[in-house]
């Protein structure tokens, strides 16, 4: 397994769900690629430091270079300087150090991280790589690592410590230090599997990149040198994520297919939305992260990537496909800036008005990818099912209105549970005009003069939408044959 990486202060690594994609997943497949070490900047303990980065398979390979050479350069002259530092502790608070080493080891015992506003950094005059000379006059130069370690636990307000810096070993414990709490590689992969990678989300740095864990409360933050480099490593990632991504589509469709109705997940992956209902504007709603996937029945939204079978079947938000239309869309011109944003809109009929959702994403393929397939999978949607009925009542009667791909409209009065006889019927080359009230009414006109006036009992966008993407379907097959 892959080990964690710590960024922000957070442990990354693969969570601990129920079911593990890594579990489900295939290998790597061939449009992965290795890519050769880049020198760039990471975000650790609230500060940008020197490091490199490859890609490693669907790993994310991050080295830490050494935080603080210009301090190497100005502690050279004292390196060999035993200095005396006293410590003063909180009564409810230790020293606040790790230290490695000890007799055993055949070295000295050795500060190898400090923990940020505890004792030992508050004095401010201890540093990683220290070796620990006395401990309140106590020699422990040739203590056991355990010895050592009781007596820098002591009981005591304060402790007096004899220290010496010893430059050779520093840089690799403060690389250690930075990455992990107790590790001493400096190497650390990151895997990507159904990862987030966005730009200008919370870090507003030109060069930046962000990489968010599938759960979202972890990040790891790179800063490029320049422009080219990042839109390479932003390309590269990318690439890498959305092979990835479809290996997962395969993954999940053999393992969680019944959980969606034996509907198969056409595209999933990470986009930003914007959502509202009931017809109300979504340009003033703020942006939020969102796991989307789109079946062949039903548009899914994700406040995190799904892991289990559970996650598949309990969804923020399910719209049905075939009452989705793709509104509108935005590219931004070649000469914006790459926080300039790259839209579509679509909205979904429902009995409560129109569901509008937005959606932001990264690139101008995945704007295309995206459309197309909500487009492709609504007009699907419609053709595949035998029909889609739906309750109404005309001349005040309650009827049934369906609606089938090849034969158009008909309507059938309903006597309890049992369809009854054919009141009318019309194919779609009949229907020259629709109007509904955005309430509950919606007139159909078939040939010059026929009109015919329908009370959905709810709002009628359902039927209205559902009726355009079969219309749009038909359209695009006579266009197409």
């Amino acid at each position: 397994m892959p080990e964690k990486y710590a960024m922000d202060g957070i442990m990354y690594g693969t969570g601990t769900s129920t079911m593990s994609r890594t579990s489900t997943m295939t290998s790597v497949s061939s449009r992965i690629y290795h890519q050769a070490v880049s020198p760039l900047e990471v975000w650790i303990q609230g500060q940008w430091r020197r490091a490199s980065a490859a890609l490693d398979g669907d790993c994310l390979a991050v080295t830490l270079h050494d935080p603080e050479e210009a301090d190497e350069a100005s502690a050279a002259a004292d390196d060999d300087a035993v200095r005396t530092v006293t410590v003063t502790k909180r009564p409810d608070q230790g020293l606040g150090v790790s230290v490695k080493g000890g007799a055993e080891n055949a070295m000295p015992v050795i500060i190898s991280r400090i923990f940020q506003g505890m004792a030992a950094d508050r004095c401010g005059a201890l540093r990683v790589g220290d070796a620990i000379l006395t401990v309140n006059g106590e020699d422990v130069r040739g203590a056991t690592h355990a010895a050592a370690v009781q007596l820098l636990k002591a009981p005591c307000a304060e402790l007096v410590l004899e220290v010496q810096y010893l430059a050779e070993v520093t840089q690799h414990l403060r690389r250690a230090a930075l990455l992990t709490d107790a590790a001493d590689a400096e190497t650390r992969l990151i895997p990507l599997q159904l990862c987030r990678l966005t730009r200008f989300y919370r870090c507003q740095e030109p060069l930046s990149l962000e990489l968010y864990s599938p759960d979202l409360r972890r990040c790891c933050r790179l800063r490029c040198r320049d422009a080219g480099q990042a839109a390479g490593w932003f390309s590269t990632l990318g690439s890498t994520l959305s092979a990835l991504t479809q290996q997962a589509v395969e993954a999940t469709n053999e393992r969680a297919r019944d959980v969606l109705d034996d509907s198969p997940v056409l595209q999933m992956g990470w986009v930003s939305v914007r959502q509202a209902e009931q017809d109300q504007c979504v340009d003033s709603r703020p942006w939020e992260p969102r796991f989307a996937a789109i079946t062949e029945r039903e548009l899914l939204l994700f406040a995190r990537a799904p892991w289990t079978r559970d996650d598949w079947a309990r969804p923020r938000t399910a719209l049905p496909i075939a009452m989705t239309r793709l509104v509108r869309y935005r590219l931004s011109p070649p000469e914006a800036p790459p926080s300039a944003p790259i839209t579509f809109t679509t909205r979904t009929g429902t009995q409560r008005g129109v569901a509008s959702v937005q959606w932001r994403v990264g690139t101008p393929r995945e704007l295309a990818s995206w459309s197309r397939t909500v487009v492709l999978a609504a007009q699907a949607a419609v053709a595949q099912v035998d029909e889609i009925v739906f309750e109404c009542r005309w001349r005040n009667c309650p009827v049934l209105l369906s609606m089938q791909h090849e034969n158009g409209l008909t309507l059938r009065s309903a006597p309890g549970l049992a369809r009854g006889k054919v009141l009318w019927h019309y194919s779609f080359d009949k229907l020259t005009d629709t109007w509904d009230d955005d309430r509950a009414t919606v007139r159909l006109t078939f040939g010059d003069r026929e009109i015919m006036e329908l009370d959905m009992g709810a709002s009628p966008k359902p039927f209205v939408f559902a009726l355009h993407t079969c219309l749009s379907s038909k359209v695009e097959r006579l266009a197409t044959s």
